[in-house]
């Protein structure tokens, strides 16, 4: 099964993810975590905090940049869980 969230491929024209040219698209399988649990665990596994704008919108909001250890990066986004119990 493949996820539509944390994805390289962010959906905000200000992710500066999106801006790159020369990335790979990740889509990493479902998860039960949560945004704030899937980056604390990518962290954990050598990723880099890039720069964080969870709730810059309004709470709920928002996604969290990596770099993973080669400098590619990558966003964290909310799951569509997350997402629909926001709303």
């Amino acid at each position: 099964m493949r996820s539509r969230r944390r994805t390289t491929g962010c959906s905000s024209s200000r992710c500066p993810a999106r801006l790159r040219q020369d990335q790979d698209a990740l889509r990493p399988a479902a998860t039960d975590a949560t945004q704030d649990e899937e980056a604390e665990r990518l962290l954990a596994h050598g990723a880099s905090l890039h720069d964080d704008l969870r709730g810059k919108y309004g709470p709920g909001t928002g996604w969290v940049t990596l770099a993973d250890p080669e400098g590619n990066l990558f966003c964290v986004l909310r799951s569509d869980g997350e997402l629909a119990a926001r709303d």
